[in-house]
This record gives C-alpha cells, sequence and structure tokens, in this order.
C-alpha cells in the first residue's frame, strides 16, 4: 500500500479585467489604449491530491493492483497570457479573432480510479490488463462573453472552464 498526498499551488501572476461583461471600464477607445485601474491581479489556485495505491500479491506469479488518486493539470499558460493581449487586439479590430484565449483559467481537475491484475512471466516479461475510471472536470471550452446592454462593445469569444467527461 501506498498513500501519498500532492500540494499544488499555482500562481498565474497575471492580470484580468474585474468586470469581463464591460469593457469600457478596461478599455479607453478614444486613446486606444487599456485602462489599468480596470484590472485585478489573477487569482491563485491551492489544493491538496490525495492518493493511494494497492497491489497484492497472488499464486503464480499473478498481482492485482489498484488506485485512486485526485490529479490537477494547469491549463495553458499561452492561453491566459496571450489572452490579455490577444483579447484586447480584439476589441481593438474588427473582433474576428480566429483562436479565442483567455482571462483566467482554473486547472484542469481529474479523478481516476484503475484495477488490474498482472501475470509475470519468467524474469523477462509480464502480461498486464488494467481498466480505468476517469472523471475529468473544469475542461478548457470556447464561449461568448455577453457584454451589458449599452456597451458600445459587442460579445465576444474567450476560452473559459466549463466541460465535464468521463473516460
Amino acid at each position: 500500500m501506498k498513500l501519498g498526498l500532492r500540494y499544488d499551488f499555482i500562481d498565474v501572476d497575471n492580470i484580468i479585467p474585474i468586470d469581463p461583461a464591460n469593457p469600457q471600464t478596461f478599455i479607453d477607445m478614444s486613446i486606444g489604449k487599456i485602462k489599468p485601474a480596470g484590472f485585478k491581479k489573477s487569482p491563485t489556485y491551492s489544493t491538496f491530491s490525495p492518493r493511494l495505491s494497492l497491489s497484492y500479491s497472488l499464486p503464480n506469479n499473478y498481482v492485482l493492483h489498484s488506485q485512486i488518486g485526485r490529479y490537477i493539470q494547469q491549463s495553458q499558460l499561452s492561453d491566459m497570457y496571450n489572452g490579455l493581449y490577444y483579447n484586447i487586439i480584439d476589441f481593438f479590430t474588427d473582433g474576428s479573432l480566429p483562436f479565442p484565449k483567455a482571462w483566467y483559467l482554473e486547472p484542469v481537475k481529474t479523478t481516476q480510479f484503475e484495477i488490474g491484475f498482472t501475470k509475470y512471466i519468467a524474469d523477462i516479461a509480464s502480461f498486464d490488463i488494467t481498466t480505468y475510471y476517469k472523471n475529468i472536470n473544469d475542461l478548457v471550452v470556447s464561449a461568448f462573453q455577453k457584454t451589458e446592454s449599452g456597451s458600445s462593445f459587442g460579445d465576444y469569444e474567450t476560452l473559459v472552464n466549463g466541460e465535464s467527461a468521463i473516460i
């Protein structure tokens, strides 16, 4: 039996709009610049990721094994770091950038379970069969950010955490 506990602390050290639905609070179109007062520091993220694995030796060189764990994976940093610049450029152009970027993304979170057995064949080979289950949350998807009514800016595309998957 093995027990593990991982602590993750993520600080992308970036700035994000205070109100993404209200672009005029962070963009001054009259002079073509951003308004620093319309931004705040991106939040930090921290979590513990517990893990447990078990293996049990059976007769005739068989081993039964299983594990369960929680994992996180930081989203692509280029999506966030470029988000500030690409999204702002998008406001100053016709709004048709082909690849949306994010203001801020949380890490993708996965809970995984697997169980299987291994048959050792002499000292040179083994045969392994394993089945697994993964529940993945906060996958990155493209979404439209609605702007407030009366805004001189239209809705715009951005990346957000929003989908889940089971594998």
